[in-house]
């Protein structure tokens, strides 16, 4: 009788440790409710440019969502959360569906995280440029040229030194350009 009654404890000792450790397990398993983000309320987050980091806004240029028709807004939509944002856990249809599109994907995203001069004007340390012509590569060569035909005109004190060698239209030229008629007629 006294090994049926050690036996009796054993089993109540064990089940109840089971109990207590499924009631543990169950507490540990309830979930906070999860705050939904503004790009999971935003029924076309990809469109959105404020949805973006810093970094991608800059390169975030879709002006003309307005004027695209609902499919293509949509499909624009996934197209800019997938290529710019690298995010394909979107909601809806993928663009890019093959390994290789999703790597370039992120090869893209990587590079752009990178980039240092977009690095530097997302956090406000690049200074502002006006339109100098080192800031902007169109109007460097723009000067480039104008100043390409100045750099092949002789300067003033050149030209008196060259007069007499010079061809009657070189002369007259440099007369009009440097407003001598005046001079020339005296002498």
């Amino acid at each position: 009788m006294a090994g049926t009654k050690k036996k009796r404890k054993q089993t109540r000792t064990r089940k109840k440790s089971k109990k207590r450790v499924l009631a543990k397990s169950t507490r540990s398993k309830k979930s906070k409710p999860t705050k939904k983000k503004k790009r999971d309320l935003t029924p076309k987050p990809g469109l959105k440019k404020t949805l973006f980091s810093r970094i991608k806004q800059e390169y975030h240029d879709v002006d003309y969502a307005d004027k695209l028709s609902e499919k293509d807004s949509e499909w624009l939509s996934r197209f800019m959360e997938e290529d710019l944002g690298a995010n394909l856990n979107h909601k809806g249809a993928k663009v890019y569906k093959k390994k290789l599109g999703k790597a370039e994907c992120y090869r893209r995203n990587n590079q752009r995280n990178r980039d240092l001069y977009s690095l530097a004007q997302a956090t406000g340390k690049l200074d502002v440029i006006d339109d100098s012509p080192t800031s902007n590569p169109e109007n460097a060569l723009v000067e480039l040229l104008d100043n390409k035909d100045k750099a092949n005109i002789l300067s003033l004190k050149e030209f008196l030194k060259y007069k007499d060698q010079l061809t009657e239209e070189t002369l007259e030229f440099y007369i009009n350009h440097y407003k001598l008629e005046d001079l020339i007629k005296k002498t």
